[in-house]
């Protein structure tokens, strides 16, 4: 049985065993206590369960699983549970590889990616320079080294001049501290639309023989196995509770390229959290619960659900928290060519509005890695914010950010409890200073 529907169903016979007890035992005196909600080993047993789906790329059958788990947890919870189902072109990848001879090298393409042929393209390959020209480029496969590209997250409108020029194909090398592939998120047009040429990501572990091939002017292959799939169907998670006419609002992305231990299952846990708590506290505000699919599609479900008008206006908003990537991950360091975790917590960024900036001075001063600040934020957060919202959030990155290496290991319990009682302390103080 897979491991997360195990959890599932452990979880619901431990209900259904509580109800029997207090049913049948009406007469007894004792207390039966659920677990904590904010309990940073609950939290992180949902981090697992996350990541145990597996690549969670939008529309894939792994998010489809995950938004129906998050749609049960919520009812579990007692919310009401609307499921906003959305269409897209979405590509399914079986492989993708960059052969040098008798190598093959790993990759992932720029989304939105077309297969190739059967036998894929081969041609010769050239290193692009500030001084190559377009001419240069006809008939062959560009190659970008690390150098050029740089690190994090690299726009492919840097070389746009590459995707309009006669090249075939175009590899670029991702720079990292792990020498990975790092996936990179959809550029407009290109969340919906395929890219002129196949276009692929190399980790920096394997650009050297890429270098020699370029300088000797050899043939490489690349390989773009799939499908695209018109009408593929992602899901929005929605969740309301409603006790009062102002709202809190919580919402994380719940896709991603991978599996996303890291980068998407803190957040996604930390949700789950507070829904629970939420649902268990003496609040006379409602609540209103948001999971979106399409994140590293430039945010696509996030875009529907804006369109939908299901949001409160931001009037009506007592605050709005919006969990992040990489929230509560952990340092690493490498020793002997191997990279071990550190219990130390990885620095992030925490990001308010100006008015909810004191509360969040002083729920998060116990908490490593975080220095509360206003301006400047990125991601959906950045959104929120700019729509007029009173909001705050986590976001930032991590060692094994976008790359399959991303497991639930990125982060702990330990590192996740303070974090999931601090965003519960400052959810409450912010009703209470601005819920009437």
């Amino acid at each position: 049985m897979p491991r997360n529907r195990e959890r599932r169903l452990h979880r619901l016979a431990a209900i259904l065993a509580i109800a029997w007890i207090v049913v049948g035992c009406r007469q007894d005196p004792a207390v039966v206590e659920l677990r904590d909600p904010l309990e940073g080993g609950v939290v992180f047993d949902d981090v697992i369960a996350y990541a145990d789906f597996g690549s969670h790329r939008t529309a894939s059958e792994a998010d489809i699983q995950t938004s129906n788990w998050l749609a049960d947890e919520l009812r579990m919870a007692g919310f009401d549970v609307e499921l906003q189902n959305w269409a897209l072109d979405q590509f399914e990848l079986d492989d993708c590889a960059v052969g040098l001879g008798d190598l093959d090298l790993e990759c992932f393409p720029f989304w939105l990616p077309e297969a190739l042929p059967d036998g894929g393209l081969t041609a010769e390959v050239i290193r692009v320079t500030p001084e190559t020209g377009s001419e240069e480029l006809d008939g062959k496969i560009a190659f970008v080294d690390a150098a050029a590209v740089g690190a994090g997250h690299f726009k492919l409108g840097v070389a746009e001049n590459l995707l309009g020029s006669g090249a075939v194909g175009a590899v670029y090398v991702v720079a990292s501290e792990t020498g990975q592939v790092v996936a990179q998120n959809a550029i407009p047009p290109f969340d919906k639309d395929s890219l002129p040429i196949p276009a692929v990501i190399v980790g920096e572990k394997d650009e050297a023989p890429l270098l020699r091939a370029a300088e000797q002017s050899e043939q490489i292959s690349l390989q773009i196995v799939g499908r695209l799939t018109g009408g593929a169907e992602a899901v929005n998670v929605i969740g309301r509770l409603e006790r009062g006419p102002r709202w809190i609002v919580v919402s994380t992305p719940t896709s991603g390229w991978f599996e996303c231990g890291g980068e998407r299952g803190p957040g996604v846990a930390l949700w789950l959290a507070l829904a629970r708590w939420a649902a268990q506290s003496e609040s006379d505000a409602s609540f209103l619960f948001i999971g979106t699919s399409g994140h590293e599609l430039d945010y696509m479900g996030a875009h529907v659900f804006a369109d939908s008008d299901a949001a409160p206006p931001p009037e009506n908003v007592v605050t709005w928290l919006h969990l992040g990537a990489s929230i509560g991950t952990r340092l690493w360091e490498e020793t002997a060519g191997e990279w071990r975790p550190l219990t130390a917590a990885n620095s992030g960024n925490l990001v308010g509005s100006p008015d909810i900036l004191p509360i969040l001075v002083h729920e998060f001063s116990a908490v490593s890695g975080y220095t509360p600040r206003s301006g400047e934020s990125k991601g959906e957060l950045r959104v929120v914010l700019e729509n007029g919202y009173r909001a705050f959030g986590l976001y930032g990155g991590h060692l094994w950010f976008h790359t399959r290496n991303d497991g639930a290991g990125s982060t702990e319990p330990a590192l996740l409890e303070p974090i999931a009682r601090a965003c519960a302390a400052a959810l409450d103080a912010a009703e209470k200073e601005y819920g009437n």
